[in-house]
Parts: C-alpha cells; structure tokens; sequence
C-alpha cells in the first residue's frame, strides 16, 4: 500500500466494511445453497470446508472491521492491509462451488457454475464500482478462478445431465431472477434517494443565492445585486432612453425604534418596501441598500420634470400612515434623484 493515499484508502476500507455487514445475508444463503447441493452431489468433505471458509473468513472480517475502528490509528495500514487479503478471499470462496461443479462433467452442472460465477461478477461491480481498491481485489481472483474454470472446462468430457441437475440450474435462474428484481427495487429506491437529496440541494442553493442577493427583511434586492442590475440596465437601455436613479432616505425612522421597539421599525421598513415594490412594478428596480435607506430605479424617464414628478409621487407614497397594533406610524421621506445622460447614436 506505499505510494497510496492514505485518507482515500481508509475510506474504502470503511466503506467495504459497511458494504461486506450488509451482505452478510445473502453470503450465507448463497453458500448454504452451494453447500447443501455439493452435499446432495456426494461431496461433503467439500461442502464442509466450504462452509467452513465462510464461518471463519467471516469471523476474521467481522475482528479485523473492530480493530480497524477501535485499534490505535498506528495499527491502521496493518489491519487495512489484512482486512483487503481475508476480503479478496472471501470473494474467491463465492467461486469454488464452480470447480466442484465441473468435476461432475455435466453439462447442467457446467451451466449452473457459469451462472454462479456470473452472479458473482455482478455482486462485485454492483457493490464496490466506486472502490477500486476492493472492486479489483475481488474481480482479479474471480478473473483466475473462472479462466481455470474454463480450462478444466475444455478438457472434459460432458455426461448427459440428469432432471435433479437440470433442477439446480432452474434453482439458480429463479435465485437470479428474485435478486435482480430486488436489486432494481433497490436502484430505484437509491435513484429516489438521489433525486430527493439533488432537489433538496437544489433548493438550498437557491435560498442561499436568494440570501447573498437580498435583504433578509424586506425581500428587496441588497446593494450589491442592485449595483448589478442597474448596470444592466444602464447597458440595456435604448438610444435615447434616461435611466433614474431614486436614494430614499427615512425621515423619523429612529424615533419609532426608540419608542415602539425594533418590531414596530421592522413593520414601518416592510411597509415602505412593499409600497416601493408596488411602485416599481416589472418594471422598476428597488433595493434596501441598510438601515433606513432604499433605492428605486426606472429606465425610460422622458425628461428631468418627470423624474421629478416621480421622486415626488414616491415621497408621498412613503409618508402615508402604517398601522402598527392599536396604533399609526408615520415617517418621511427625503428622495435624491439621479438621472442617465442621454445616449446618442453614431
């Protein structure tokens, strides 16, 4: 392991770990079913070793997943290093059944170990694709096992199967067949899982892009997104379009949160945005730049008086009373305009 990156190869260890706890299940079944048809085919010397691989390379992952959590962190390349031996073996274990099979000579039989070893491949990929340290630790003594198979395989000369053995391979298909459909259930519960946590990142994006753009009081837009936009606007605006730019400023907000409490400011400061939002409309452009102050702008002002017309209109707008409880709220305005040069052709 010299040369690996540490880090990287202690998550897939630990990961390998959670993945080989999970399969634990169907590791038992499998091999019981391996076990109990060598033991049907005469072979029980080798079905009990075979079941005796699986309990103690078993027992050596489940101690060596301990140690690897529990032990002092000088331990780790060492246990590592064991955990990926015992755990490439028990992935060969999946494949011995096979060479038994063959020695049979039946072309059933041999049918039924190519399967196995199919379902073998398929188990790897499908669990550790994403660790490549373990995916290849298991497929290259898979890889060995099945060419040895084939060789033996090309040597042999095939009986004629029996029912009981043409039994075992419609056995196998219908094993496979139950564990694709749980495997696609599963992939479809992951693919969800996915979906939900992309959705739901998504949207956390989003409310964070909506946080860094606006006031968290208000909903306007922040300084920053209004000098953004408003340069947008000055570049979009025809020929001889004037763009106005309206600085509010409160007059009388202080007093209201000295003597009614912030909540009665805060009311006072919504109030004053949603009528300036309304006065914008699609059109306009409106930010609360901090505290009291507020920006509105509007592209296509005829001339300075109707720039001032309408700095006046929102000063007005501004000052009409807001309720707050049992009582009425009243602050003043004072608007500084600033308008666009006229842009000519050339």
């Amino acid at each position: 392991m010299v040369g690996l990156d540490r880090q990287k190869v202690l998550f897939q260890t630990r990961a390998a770990m959670r993945i080989g706890g999970q399969g634990l299940s169907k590791r038992l079944v499998s091999v019981a079913l391996m076990a109990a048809i060598l033991f049907w085919m005469g072979e029980r010397q080798v079905a009990g070793l075979l079941l005796g691989l699986l309990i103690g390379i078993e027992i050596i992952n489940r101690t060596l997943s301990y140690r690897l959590r529990k032990g002092p962190r000088r331990q780790t390349w060492p246990v590592m290093a064991l955990f990926w031996v015992f755990h490439s073996a028990a992935g060969a274990v999946f494949l011995f059944p096979a060479f038994c099979l063959i020695t049979q000579g039946s072309t059933a039989l041999l049918l039924g170990a190519m399967l196995w070893s199919f379902g073998v491949f398929v188990h790897i990929t499908g669990n550790f694709a994403a660790f490549p340290l373990y995916n290849w630790g298991l497929l290259v003594p898979a890889f060995v096992m099945v060419s040895d198979m084939v060789r033996r395989a090309a040597q042999a000369a095939f009986r004629p199967s029996t029912s009981e053995e043409w039994l075992i391979v419609a056995a196998l298909f219908f094993l496979y067949g139950i564990n694709t459909v749980e495997t696609l259930l599963q992939q479809k519960g992951t693919q969800q899982a996915l979906n939900s946590a992309r959705d739901d990142a998504n949207s956390r994006l989003r409310a964070l892009e909506y946080l860094t753009e606006h006031d968290s009081l208000t909903g306007l837009r922040n300084r920053r997104s209004f000098d953004v936009q408003l340069t947008d606007f000055l570049n979009r605006r025809s020929a001889r379009s004037r763009v106005a730019v309206f600085m509010v400023d409160l007059d009388g907000f202080k007093p209201i949160n000295d003597t009614y409490s912030h909540s009665a400011g805060d009311q006072v400061l919504q109030a004053v945005a949603n009528r300036l939002r309304t006065l914008a409309g699609t059109e306009g452009l409106v930010a609360r730049l901090g505290g009291d102050e507020f920006a509105v702008a509007f592209a296509n002002i005829a001339s300075d008086r109707a720039a001032y017309r309408l700095g006046r209109y929102i000063r007005q707008e501004i000052e009409k009373p807001i309720q707050f409880g049992q009582k009425v709220l009243q602050v003043g305005a004072s608007v500084g305009i600033s308008l666009s040069r006229d842009r000519f052709e050339t």
